[in-house]
């Protein structure tokens, strides 16, 4: 079904609908075919498929597997390049064929040396790849080659521990339970455990970055001290030979990101520092956070403090959220899901926007702070699959999809909001429309400049955060809308970003300009993830399942711990020497003899010999167990203070505590309260849900306390068969708001041709094969929508309870009630009779309706969100009358029939209802 509305005038929507009406009227129109031996061939890659093999749209079982094929058959090209321009450096330049080293002239260039610590990062972060990709031999012969160049890490490289952390350590970790597990079917006959032994070896050397003052750490709240390491250290010298410039700054992501590889590595070798000090910093940054649950991004490291009031979803906090929920799916931590769930939550209130994606926010007020949102962001669609809300997560991977439609890319920094661009076209006296001039330039010119106005930072490095989100999606929904997109990111791949030795991405999105780089995360991650897109028997797939606790890190490094792993460590087959089981226990430090090539990458300027600094290493290590475990009272945990809490307290004469303050009390009185501390958005002591709904609701409806869904997950059952139709994209009648929405800062670059799949969803194979001619085209709506907030909430109080309310009969969806507005945030919808809403209906008022619209303007709102949860068109809001927040002083109000009036404008959707 196709609507349309003569009056919008907006040549976007016409553009649109015309091509899905063309589309419609072609039937099963095809790309013409090529000659089957006209096979891909460009620099030295040769490829065993032809364009018409590869991409026909089809995703058959075959058509898979050639996809699959091509994708494995690009990560051995990129790789095989790097072991012959590159290895034994960390990387290879993909244009140039020579090795990518670091900067050791200037040490300030640390987006380069930040990660190239001359450790062969290429091949360290790629040895389960070849695990992923079936290949065993290709996995031990990549072993056998650490084995043979490295036995510890002396390297004097001064580089970033986060990087470090999730490409070395993670990538040898993963390695490391491939080689030992059975039941992964990866075992090395006489493997030793090498890996792991490097891995501990590292881990030392990582983890005294976090000895910062910690003699006299920073105190708040009732004198409890956190810890900020470092944000760099010199693997040879420590954290201490840094210079002081290169370590003045922290991000989140930086300070807490460390829990999943170093709490895995302290429970493989027996060493708890790892997870206790980044455990224990982790859960003081949550502690800090604001009255909005929200943390902002950087950190001053020498003050211990937040310097800014900015936070999202993207770079410098991405793998904080991340990382909470995969700690407590590795380690079945509950403690750490309440994590995600509150800080989700808090995302889902303060910072998703009307369309579904998160711009990002202050931290203290919610309100929106900057206008870009960020590449690595596209994580988060991915993440929120993970989590089971699959809905929102197809909402916020569309303005990624979006972005590569008309990019061919996804620039570091877009931003999102016209506002910037709207005033050079207030000369129109009317909403600008696409293909509009700027007063007195050509079509070529305003397009320019509106591209230029547009990207806020113009590279693509070949991230994978966009395949690692469609990844997820598909496998959560199996809609093929994600196969295409994976099909459209192979085609450009292998023809537009292959190199002569490897893959580069693009320096400059506006202009097609190459980059003349291939950073190890383009094989070991955004190949993998599109290689598992098209890979259906991967068993990894399984470890998606609610069952199995195995996790991608950040880097995209498998990894899972579970009881079964820990009991055959004591068999024969996995027993460790003697100097292992002391290496394990933190009581030594291993040695061995250097090996292979490692004079061409250890630091040979240094001052300092390696035996030397093996046993200054080893004291620092000593040092900070030490002080962390005598100066910083690990045991104390975070208490939520309930009105149980607070009365147990008083009774222990602990004193007169505030309900809903959060405090540390030690860990053995923790164990004793804890149950009794439980918090939530829809738990209280005295089962408020069922007590304080108005019966004339409980009458009709069901009274569900998640109101956002948090505890549920909506992922399709697995289907067996293919399915004909794409729901997300045929259904979707809100699919192309987005291009309406941000057509002054989609700008298409000029070096892309039209044939480049401007819209990768309407390709003529896909669309007639999976949508068969029947999406829904909607015109613009011309109303207003903005968004609103009732008093901030603070640490004692934030935001008020809200249940959902399910139909007795059918359990659909009837909307959800609040309890008291004190505080919420919405967003709403201004109209009009005569206007065309969010929902593609005229809106019309009937003269016995007159008091649903205010009788002076005729105007009246409707809400579209309200504290993170999207209003459905037939859905309302309810909400006690006597709420504290419905005050006339205010603006807030309710008429005779009950209906909500914000400054005597009426809420068709919101109505007071007495207890």
């Amino acid at each position: 079904m196709i609507r349309h509305e003569n009056k919008t005038g907006w040549a976007v929507y016409w553009v649109i609908c015309g091509l899905l009406a063309l589309l419609a009227d072609l039937g099963m129109c095809m790309p013409a075919k090529t000659n089957e031996s006209d096979v891909f061939e460009k620099y030295t890659y040769r490829s065993n498929y032809s364009d018409s093999e590869l991409f026909q749209s089809t995703y058959t079982e075959k058509h898979l597997d050639l996809l699959r094929n091509e994708t494995r058959n690009l990560f051995y090209y990129g790789f095989n390049q790097y072991m012959k321009y590159g290895y034994p450096y960390d990387e290879v330049k993909p244009i140039s064929c020579i090795p990518h080293r670091r900067n050791r002239r200037n040490y300030r260039e640390t987006t380069r040396n930040d990660v190239l610590g001359n450790f062969t990062l290429t091949l360290l972060d790629n040895l389960d790849t070849f695990v992923i990709m079936g290949d065993q031999q290709g996995f031990e012969e990549a072993v056998d080659k650490v084995r043979r160049l490295f036995t510890k890490f002396d390297i004097d490289s001064t580089v970033q521990v986060f990087e470090t952390n999730i490409r070395i350590l993670g990538g040898l970790l993963s390695a490391h339970l491939y080689a030992v597990d059975p039941r992964k079917g990866h075992c090395i006959k006489g493997y030793d455990g090498f890996l792991l032994r490097l891995a501990y070896d590292l881990g030392k050397r990582l983890v005294i970055a976090f000895d910062n003052n910690i003699d006299d750490p920073a105190k708040f709240n009732d004198d409890i001290p956190v810890i900020i390491p470092f944000p760099r250290t010199n693997l040879l010298k420590g954290p201490s030979y840094v210079p002081s410039q290169l370590q003045a700054e922290q991000c989140t992501s930086g300070v807490t990101s460390f829990v999943v590889e170093f709490s895995l590595l302290s429970r493989l070798t027996g060493d708890h520092i790892f997870e206790d000090i980044s455990r224990y910093t982790f859960l003081r940054i949550w502690h800090m956070r604001t009255g909005h649950d929200l943390i902002p991004m950087t950190i001053r490291t020498n003050k211990f403090m937040f310097t800014d009031s900015l936070t999202g979803v993207g770079a410098s906090i991405d793998s904080f959220y991340e990382y909470a929920l995969k700690y407590a799916i590795l380690f079945d931590d509950e403690e750490f899901f309440r994590i995600w769930a509150s800080s989700y939550r808090a995302l889902l209130i303060n910072s998703q926007n009307s369309e579904g994606f998160f711009p990002n926010v202050n931290v203290k007020s919610g309100l929106e702070l900057s206008e870009w949102i960020d590449a690595l962001g596209g994580f988060f669609p991915g993440l929120q699959a993970l989590s089971g809300d699959i809905p929102n997560a197809i909402l916020s991977h569309r303005i990624y999809l979006k972005l590569w439609n008309y990019y061919g890319a996804i620039p570091e920094r877009w931003n999102h909001n016209a506002e910037r661009s709207e005033p050079l076209f207030e000369y129109l006296k009317r909403p600008y429309r696409n293909g509009d001039l700027l007063d007195g330039f050509d079509e070529e010119t305003t397009n320019e400049f509106l591209l230029k106005n547009s990207v806020a930072l113009e590279w693509y490095p070949l991230r994978p955060e966009f395949v690692e989100s469609t990844y997820y999606l598909y496998q959560a929904t199996k809609d093929p809308l994600y196969l295409r997109i994976g099909e459209a990111f192979l085609q450009r791949f292998r023809s537009e970003f292959i190199a002569p030795c490897g893959f580069g991405g693009v320096l400059d999105v506006r202009t097609g300009t190459r980059q003349d780089r291939m950073e190890s995360f383009v094989l070991g991650e955004t190949l993998k993830y599109l290689y598992l897109l098209f890979d259906a028997g991967n068993a990894l797939h399984g470890s998606q399942s609610a069952s199995s606790n195995t996790i991608f890190s950040t880097e995209a490094h498998p990894l899972w711990y579970d009881q079964e792993l820990v009991r055959m460590y004591s068999g024969p087959v996995f027993r460790l020497k003697k100097d292992d089981r002391d290496l394990y226990r933190g009581k030594k430090h291993y040695i061995s003899d250097r090996v292979g090539n490692m004079n061409r990458l250890r630091g040979i300027f240094s001052p300092i010999t390696s035996s030397q600094y093996a046993e200054r290493l080893e004291k620092a290590f000593v040092q900070l167990k030490r002080h962390f475990y005598g100066n910083v009272e690990n045991s104390w945990q975070e208490l939520y203070v309930t009105d149980k809490v607070r009365k147990l307290l008083l009774g222990r004469k602990l004193g007169n505590m505030t309900v809903g303050e959060r405090i540390f009390v030690h860990a053995n009185l923790h164990k004793k309260l804890a149950s009794f501390s439980e918090r939530s958005e829809y738990y209280s002591e005295d089962g408020w849900w069922t007590n304080k709904v108005p019966k004339q609701l409980t009458d009709q409806y069901i009274v569900d306390p998640d109101y956002l869904g948090l505890a549920k997950c909506t992922a399709s059952k697995s289907r067996e068969q293919h399915f004909l139709v794409s729901p997300i994209f045929s259904d979707d009648t809100s699919f192309y708001r987005s291009d309406l929405m941000h057509q002054l800062s989609l700008r298409r670059p000029p070096y892309l041709p039209n044939s480049a799949n401007p819209e990768l969803e309407l390709d003529f194979a896909f669309y007639d094969r999976f949508v068969q001619g029947k999406p829904i085209c909607l015109a613009p709506s011309n109303t207003t929508v903005f968004g609103a907030v009732m008093e901030e909430p603070t640490n004692e109080n934030r935001g008020t309870r809200i249940v959902k309310l399910s139909n007795k009969q059918d359990r659909s969806t009837a909307g959800i009630y609040i309890d008291d507005l004190s505080s919420f945030r919405a967003v709403f919808e201004k109209q009009k009779p005569g206007d065309l809403n969010s929902f593609g209906e005229y809106v019309h008022f009937e003269e016995a309706d007159r008091n649903t619209v205010n009788k002076t303007s005729m105007e009246a709102l409707r809400i579209l969100k309200i504290n993170g949860y999207h209003v459905g068109k037939n859905e309302n809001v309810w909400v006690n009358s006597n709420s504290s927040g419905i005050n006339v002083a205010k603006g807030l109000s309710y008429n005779n029939e009950g209906i909500v009036e914000i400054n005597r404008i009426p809420v068709i959707n919101m109505r007071a209802i007495s207890k």
